[in-house]
C-alpha cells in the first residue's frame, strides 16, 4: 500500500482507495471536507495559497512520485462538461451540427475511467520526471464528431468556414479547427496501459451527452 497526494479526480481517487492505497486529499472547505471523507480519502485542509502546507504534505507520503500527465482536450463521459457538450449545445442552437473545413482535422480524446485507471498506473509504475500520454482514441476527425452529433440529434451536418468557426462555436472555434493527434505508444509500453472504454463516436451515439441518459 502507498499513500498518494496528488491532483486527480474523485474517480481516480477512487480507484487508488480501492485497489489499497491511502490518498490524501486537500480541501478547502468544510463542504469539500465531507465530500473526500464520504469516498475512504483522508482529508488536508489546504489551500494553494498555502504551498508550504501542501509541500509538507506531499512529503509525507510515499507515492507522489513527480510526473507530467498530458490528458487531450477530450476527457469524455456521461459527467462530460468539457468541449464535446459545447458542441453540442452549439448544434442545437444554430440547427446545425458543424465542422471546420473539410473536418478532417482530427482530435485525441480518452474516457474519464480509463484516465482514472492511468492516474493509478503512474502511481504505481511511473518513473520519476517521465512525460506519459494519456490518449484513447489517437484521433477522431472532427467531421465524424459533428455526424455523430447531428444523427443523434436529427440535425444537418455542415461545413463552416474557418472565419465563422467563433461565430457558431463560441471560444471552442478557435480550438476546433486544429489538427491534434497524439500517440500513447510509449505510455502504454511502459505502464501496460490499455484503454477499455468505448471511443468518443460509441459514446456520441448513446443518450448520455444529450439527455443524462445511460451510462457508457
Amino acid at each position: 500500500m502507498m499513500s498518494a497526494a496528488f491532483p486527480t479526480t474523485i474517480t481516480s481517487s477512487g480507484l487508488l482507495v480501492g485497489s489499497g492505497h491511502t490518498v490524501l486529499g486537500a480541501a478547502r472547505s468544510d463542504d469539500g471536507a465531507r465530500a473526500l471523507a464520504a469516498r475512504g480519502i483522508e482529508v488536508l485542509r489546504g489551500h494553494l495559497t498555502e504551498p508550504q502546507t501542501l509541500a509538507d504534505a506531499a512529503r509525507s507520503c510515499d507515492g507522489v512520485r513527480t510526473a507530467v500527465i498530458r490528458l487531450p482536450p477530450t476527457v469524455y463521459s456521461k459527467d462530460d462538461r468539457g468541449f464535446t457538450p459545447r458542441l453540442i449545445d452549439a448544434a442545437r442552437q444554430s440547427g446545425v451540427a458543424a465542422y471546420i473545413g473539410d473536418g478532417a482535422n482530427r482530435w485525441p480524446a480518452v474516457h474519464r475511467l480509463d484516465a482514472a485507471r492511468f492516474y493509478r498506473l503512474a502511481l504505481e509504475k511511473g518513473s520519476p520526471g517521465a512525460r506519459y500520454h494519456a490518449v484513447g482514441d489517437e484521433g477522431v476527425a472532427t467531421r465524424d464528431i459533428a455526424e455523430a452529433i447531428g444523427r443523434h440529434l436529427n440535425l444537418p451536418i455542415e461545413s463552416i468556414a474557418a472565419e465563422k468557426a467563433g461565430e457558431h462555436f463560441g471560444f471552442l472555434g478557435m480550438f476546433f479547427g486544429i489538427d491534434a493527434p497524439a500517440s500513447a505508444g510509449a505510455t502504454r509500453a511502459e505502464l501496460g496501459w490499455a484503454p477499455r472504454e468505448p471511443g468518443l463516436l460509441a459514446g456520441l451515439a448513446t443518450d448520455a451527452y444529450y439527455a443524462g441518459g445511460s451510462k457508457y
